[in-house]
């Protein structure tokens, strides 16, 4: 009897042993390829069509699409010339005197024996510098024709006349023509010198 108990208590008690099933695996991937992923089944989408309601006084607004900007390149465009009038409106001058007298005449030596020798020399250059023109040799022409017919005084006293509407000096035309008739070197004298001023003084 001691005998049994002994062999029965050296066996060894070995438990159920337990299967467990593992699913195969797929192998390892290389590093730097893509992974494979299985299939993905899904069910396709019904469609419905949804409807909606107008409501009132609704007013559509355009839809506006931006445009791409254009570019031209190497294209000049002309801008519209416009015409500019320049309008010159005469200086009103204050009345005034001669600046030199009549008799000042040997104030310009030079001028004053030119015009005792050649005074349509000195008419000419007077016309020329007043009228701003570009030659004295037709003014002197007609100056010395109208001396033979004694008319200088005429020729003289407008040329004067003229001077002094310029330059808006006091007168008449009478005094001028008789300025002429009496003493043509002296007035044609005086006005070499008014008009030599008024260049000087940038009036004429």
């Amino acid at each position: 009897m001691g005998h049994r108990q002994t062999h029965l208590l050296s066996r060894r008690k070995v438990p159920n042993r337990i299967c467990i099933m593992y699913a195969p695996q797929a192998p390892p991937q290389a590093y730097g390829q893509p992974q494979v992923y299985p299939p993905a089944y899904s069910q396709p989408i019904q469609q419905q069509t949804v409807y909606a309601t107008p409501q009132p006084n609704y007013v559509p607004q355009p839809i506006y699409t931006a445009q791409p900007a254009m570019t031209q390149v190497g294209v000049v465009t002309a801008l519209p010339t416009t015409n500019v009038v320049v309008v010159s409106q005469a200086v009103h001058r204050p009345p005034k005197d001669w600046n030199h007298s009549i008799f000042d005449c040997f104030g310009n030596c030079g001028i004053c024996a030119l015009a005792c020798c050649c005074p349509c020399v000195v008419y000419g250059m007077n016309k020329k510098d007043l009228s701003r023109r570009s030659s004295w040799v037709g003014d002197c022409i007609m100056y010395a024709l109208t001396s033979c017919f004694g008319l200088y005084s005429c020729v003289g006293g407008g040329g004067r006349t003229t001077i002094r509407a310029k330059y808006n000096i006091r007168g008449d035309s009478c005094g001028d023509c008789c300025c002429h008739l009496l003493c043509t070197p002296c007035a044609l004298t005086q006005e070499r010198m008014e008009i030599d001023e008024m260049i000087a003084a940038g009036l004429n």
